[in-house]
């Protein structure tokens, strides 16, 4: 084990990180808290804080999440300043090139501007966060782990954004300067992985292809300078193989991970694969002897390939075929019974929508329920009137009324009512969850189905209008009219039996009794039936469109069940289709469509239904289960994906999916040899580098050769793991023997269960090598303002060309060189100080006909950084400076217009021997015998005076 820091900057780096740490989880049951990896720790840096939240940080029900102390987002919105007048500001004045111009408003994100990425990092309150960060990971593995003294550190980043591509160099000369890493040290190595564009990609910045060639231009100066490029090896990665085999430029950062996984993982494959990434020649380089540009050749590169079985894909692909059949189930046709109407009324009850209901006599909540109002009254007038004695009906009757009146179910006929009124939005709202509950209810039983469900929806709705009628047809005025009547009516009986009773011969008690019950309960039934129809009318009258809203939502969840259902199997296809070419992983997946089948048969499906839709109702947070209200979820294939992945990773889950071991599966899915041998050969071939050559650049000089390395690691095995084939042998011995007929005889071991590796390691080679740099060096020099793509403006005369020079490119540098010597030489260009700045400039001025005054161009403000200009346009495609490609397409005409005078006249020919002379007896007293700028001139010179002489 080795204490280990993953830097990520910006969006490739975080999608590596990401990657290595779903590898570990599908590895380790502890996931991130594995002791196995305690040793690992992961920084996250970058400019935009929305990357992040584009990620899914669950693997295997297990959080991934960086915590804080693993992800710092620095910004610009407070650079505005520095971008605009970087002159006041020295220091930042001294390297960052103008991008004010093209930049907008400062803040979120590089903006694909690699010197505001740089000018992000070099701020200084960001940059301490950074260091501080950085070295609280350091000193944390120190101190937990003491016994250990090996330290790896890997970056890993994109070159062609603003943000990793321009913060990569200074935060790497950092990490030495703040005392995380020393060169020379063999126990603290610091390895780099950047990845280069593919050319044919669309919806990019204009800088993108850019902005990876002035990147690798800085890659191959910086070696060669005190600064030094810090990396014990430097790997570089476009998304295509040395066969050309395009690879899917989001694979990258997966592959890098898995290649750095290697190195975390342990067991004897990592030892080996850690040794083999030190280049042995960092330091050696090619030098063009036309130019002097050097050519660094310590670029490495790798392709990785595998025979795998990775669980999340798999699981995956199980959440989704889990999440189908429960769609499915719900809208799928079924046999359902056909006396829809029957079946509403028998349910009306349970949904608190009978008329018992409507009617105030059954408690919509569920608590006390009474008998029919007008039964109740009834018994309750037959009660007390049956009490009542001879002669006493008319003293007793007004009591009898009014206790029934004011005590009716404890609080009175009018209060009763009344509060219904006031509780009748709770008793909507009871209704309305108990209709929606019955409605799931119906949804997800088989002997049911959504066919159903529509037609004792429209059946409900029938019988409600037909209540609404039925309570409508009186109004209420008429029924105020009755009670009146009806309480006058009772009135006048009761004072006639009064009279009766106070006469001398009472015969009539049994008929006054009869009749006073009669209008008693009129009356009584009467109030009671006004009340109560006035309180079925408001609750209907607030039902009515819920229930039309019921119907309208379970027509919207038909639909968008049945494209829910074709959006999950579509990407379910997608998921299975991606595995079974293996592009994102490079290599075989096993696993396919039968093998889904297979893990999906281990489950019944009721219970697959049972869970899952139980799983749906805690995470809609209901008591019951309201099917119908998922439509308000947003991106539904997700949230029941989720719902689904979730018991897939839960132990409850009944299927286990890490049963078998990779040889295993391997031998199950493809149990004939022949098959196996060829999935493995196919596979070793897609392990070929992930840089494709161009030959015509290796063939140019062979003694370059670049060195190659290849590892295959399998999985190790404790001694009770693993199947015993059909043949009697364990089936990784089965396999192993497969690797060796595909011209494999040594094989290491991994801890990595889930996987088969296949990786190749090409090292020391220059950049001129790489197939897709001249098409990146032609999009850098049709770049207008080259100089901004660079991180430090200073070092941008000084860079070398990446190409060694064709015979034609070599004439035209021979060229500029007698050019600018020769006008140095005749004063055609001189120092001539800037009266605004009092800066002296290096200026070509001269008059020309039709134009009045001096005409003038500013070449540069040091000789030495002019005449690499100057060399450098003439062999570039467009100018790399608008003043010095006109200034020496004019000098060039000058420069030919003498050397031909000098042809015709022996003066002229001396006149320019004389000046030469002069011009390098000048640097001979400025710079020395030996210094290499006089020996240039001199150089130059002597060839300009040969060819005229020659030529005369």
């Amino acid at each position: 084990m080795k204490k280990t820091l993953i830097i990520g900057i910006g969006g490739t780096g975080l999608t590596a990180i990401r990657e290595i740490r779903r590898l570990i989880v599908e590895r380790y049951e502890q996931g991130l808290q594995a002791s196995e990896v305690s040793a690992v720790k992961f920084l996250y840096i970058d400019t935009d804080t929305n990357d992040i939240t584009r990620h899914n940080w669950s693997v295997l029900g297990k959080n991934i999440s960086l915590t804080p102390a693993e992800k710092i987002i620095i910004t610009g919105d407070r650079l505005g300043p520095l971008v605009q007048n970087s002159v006041n500001y020295p220091d930042i004045d001294a390297w960052l090139p103008t991008i004010s111009n093209y930049i907008g408003e400062p803040g979120n994100g590089a903006k694909g501007i690699r010197a505001y990425g740089r000018l992000i990092y070099e701020f200084s309150e960001n940059k301490q966060r950074v260091q501080e960060a950085c070295t609280n990971c350091y000193n944390a593995l120190n101190h937990s782990h003491r016994e250990l003294t090996d330290w790896r550190l890997y970056l890993i980043c994109g070159l062609s954004g603003g943000t990793g591509s321009g913060m990569f160099l200074p935060f790497s000369w950092d990490l030495e300067n703040w005392h995380l890493y020393q060169q020379g040290n063999n126990q603290n190595k610091f390895y780099s992985f950047f990845v280069i564009p593919p050319l044919a990609i669309t919806g990019r910045h204009e800088r993108y292809h850019s902005n990876a060639y002035a990147a690798l231009k800085e890659l191959n100066y910086y070696p060669f300078v005190p600064e030094k490029v810090p990396y014990n090896n430097c790997y570089l990665l476009e998304p295509r193989n040395s066969d050309g085999t395009v690879i899917d430029l989001a694979s990258l950062p997966l592959l890098i991970a898995q290649r750095l996984f290697l190195n975390i993982q342990g067991g004897e494959a990592a030892d080996r694969v850690d040794a083999i990434m030190d280049n042995p020649s960092l330091g050696n380089l090619k030098i063009d002897p036309v130019t002097g540009d050097q050519h660094a050749s310590y670029f490495s590169t790798f392709g990785i390939s595998t025979v795998s079985y990775p669980r999340e894909a798999i699981y995956k692909c199980l959440a989704y075929k889990l999440a189908t059949i429960v769609v499915f189930s719900w809208t799928a046709e079924t046999n359902y019974p056909k006396n829809i109407n029957e079946r509403v009324k028998t349910e009306l009850d349970s949904i608190r929508l009978s008329l018992s209901h409507l009617l105030g006599d059954s408690d919509p909540f569920g608590n006390k329920s009474y008998l029919n109002y007008e039964v109740e009254i009834n018994n309750k007038i037959d009660r007390e009137l049956n009490g009542v004695a001879a002669r006493k009906l008319g003293d007793n009757t007004e009591r009898i009324r009014t206790n029934i009146e004011e005590e009716f179910r404890g609080i009175g006929i009018v209060n009763f009512y009344q509060q219904l009124d006031k509780d009748v939005k709770g008793a909507v709202e009871v209704a309305v969850n108990l209709t929606r509950e019955k409605i799931t209810s119906y949804l997800i039983n088989p002997d049911f189905g959504i066919e159903y469900t529509e037609r004792f929806i429209s059946e409900l709705k029938l019988i409600i209008d037909e209540f609404k009628a039925r309570f409508g047809e009186q109004s209420n005025d008429r029924y105020e009219q009755r009670v009146t009547r009806s309480r006058q009516n009772l009135a006048k009986v009761l004072d006639a039996v009064k009279k009766r009773e106070v006469g001398l011969l009472y015969l009539t008690f049994q008929q006054d009794r009869k009749e006073i019950s009669d209008k008693l309960k009129d009356y009584l039934i009467t109030l009671a039936g006004l009340k109560a129809n006035k309180y079925a009318l408001n609750f209907l009258g607030k039902i009515i469109p819920e229930i039309d809203k019921i119907q309208e939502d379970l027509g919207t969840w038909k639909n968008l069940a049945e494209q829910l259902l074709n959006k999950l199997n579509g990407i379910l296809k997608d998921l299975l289709e991606q595995l079974s070419k293996g592009t994102q992983e490079n290599g075989k997946v096993i696993f396919n469509e039968i093998g889904l089948e297979q893990l999906t048969n281990q489950v019944n499906n009721q219970i697959i239904k049972f869970e899952i839709e139980n799983r749906i109702r805690i995470n809609l947070g209901q008591q019951d289960l309201d099917l119908t209200q998922i439509i308000k979820q947003h991106n539904l294939e997700r949230f029941l994906y989720q719902t689904a992945y979730d018991w897939v990773c839960s132990e409850t889950f009944p299927a286990n999916v890490s049963k078998f071991t990779l040889y295993d599966k391997f031998i199950n899915q493809y149990p004939n040899s022949e098959e196996r041998q060829q999935i493995l050969n196919d596979v070793k071939r897609l392990s070929t580098s992930f840089l494709k050559f161009a030959p015509s650049e290796v063939q140019l000089d062979t003694q370059i050769v670049p060195t190659s390395v290849e590892i295959i690691s399998v999985p190790n095995l404790d001694k009770n793991q693993g199947q015993i084939g059909h043949e009697g042998r364990p089936n990784h011995l089965v396999v192993i023997d497969d690797i060796k007929s595909v011209g494999v005889y040594q094989t290491h071991n991994a801890n990595d269960g889930n996987r088969i590796t296949f990786l190749q390691e090409k090292k020391a080679f220059p950049l001129r090598f790489i197939e897709c740099l001249s098409t990146l060096k032609q999009r850098y020099e049709s770049y207008p303002h080259q100089q901004a793509l660079h991180i430090d403006k200073k070092v941008v005369p000084n860079l070398y060309n990446l190409y060694l020079l064709t015979q034609q490119q070599q004439q035209q540098i021979q060229n500029a060189e007698e050019v600018f010597v020769l006008a140095r030489a005749f004063g055609w260009i001189n120092f001539i100080k800037n009266q605004q700045t009092n800066r002296n400039e290096i200026r070509y001025e001269f008059e020309q006909d039709g134009l009045i005054g001096i005409q003038s161009y500013v070449l540069g403000y040091q000789w030495d950084e002019v005449f690499t200009l100057f060399i450098n346009d003439s062999i570039a495609n467009h100018p790399i400076n608008e003043q010095v490609r006109t200034a020496r397409e004019l000098l060039t005409d000058k420069f030919m217009k003498k050397c031909q005078d000098a042809r015709l006249n022996y003066e002229i020919l001396q006149q320019i021997e004389n000046q030469l002379k002069i011009c390098v007896g000048e640097r001979f007293q400025e710079y020395g015998r030996d210094n290499s700028v006089y020996q240039k001139y001199q150089k130059i010179a002597n060839r300009v005076v040969i060819y005229l002489r020659k030529e005369f």
